[in-house]
């Protein structure tokens, strides 16, 4: 199969940064970096968004030689991060070419597989102010597997949201395929995708990537009198749609 354009590309100020050295020597005869940095990123409609970009690399090719990636990822150690270093000192940091991959896991106390998404990079570059331009966009080609209108639960009752949710598939690296879902929200890109877009058809996506949290409160009805409102707080990730090829596309 041939494997499918997914490219996210993301601009914004490093929130953390956790970086991890394994010594493997004795094993496998490398070094390896790996971790994660949290990105923050102020979305169109002024929400803040937290996402995590995790990294990878050996300090060698499969040749032996040296690994320009590896020594790439250990200058992270030079950033500076909300954290560490307040807002206005952290390090503006630009993403490119990152990738989409599918994250499977059973939750403690489930019995069903749960599936979402995380985003990986090798490849961070410090930027400054004058070049700035804050925002996380993904790209991708598609097989469209299945296109619902969203049905959610909303006070007790199963009612639709307005948004369309599209599950489709994206072919990866040795034929690997991953499945992640894309929402159209805006109600002319739904009418449009509905029109032009069927299952079945591989189609070029594009849009924001949100991570963001929202305080939810649920009621919890007890034996007798007022009903317990519980509070917390929901990790949203979501890949909203807003831009997508006029129809399938020939590959």
């Amino acid at each position: 199969m041939k494997q499918s354009v997914n490219s996210v590309n993301i601009e914004g100020i490093v929130s953390e940064i956790n970086l991890r050295e394994i010594d493997k020597t004795q094993e496998t005869g490398k070094k390896y970096v790996a971790g994660e940095v949290v990105v923050q990123v102020a979305d169109v409609e002024g929400r803040i968004n937290m996402i995590p970009v995790s990294f990878i690399s050996a300090d060698t090719k499969k040749d032996g030689t040296p690994n320009k990636n590896y020594a790439r990822l250990m200058q992270l150690k030079d950033y500076n991060s909300i954290a560490s270093a307040g807002l206005d000192n952290a390090t503006k940091v630009q993403i490119r070419n990152a990738n989409l991959t599918e994250n499977l896991f059973l939750p403690q106390n489930g019995t069903d597989v749960i599936s979402t998404m995380k985003i990986n990079s090798n490849f961070f570059t410090k930027i400054n102010e004058t070049n700035y331009t804050p925002g996380a966009t993904f790209s991708v080609s598609a097989f469209i597997l299945s296109m619902d209108d969203e049905i959610k639960n909303i006070d007790g009752m199963e009612q639709p949201t307005g948004r369309l949710v599209i599950q489709a598939a994206v072919v990866g690296y040795a034929d690997k395929v991953e499945i992640f879902k894309f929402i159209a929200e805006k109600q002319s890109y739904i009418d449009f995708v509905k029109a032009n877009w069927k299952v079945g058809d591989t189609v070029n996506i594009g849009g924001n990537v949100r991570f963001i949290e929202e305080n939810v409160e649920v009621e919890q009805e007890v034996g007798f009198g007022e009903a317990e409102v519980r509070k917390f707080t929901k990790r949203v990730k979501e890949l909203i749609i807003t831009r997508g090829s006029a129809g399938p596309i020939s590959e």
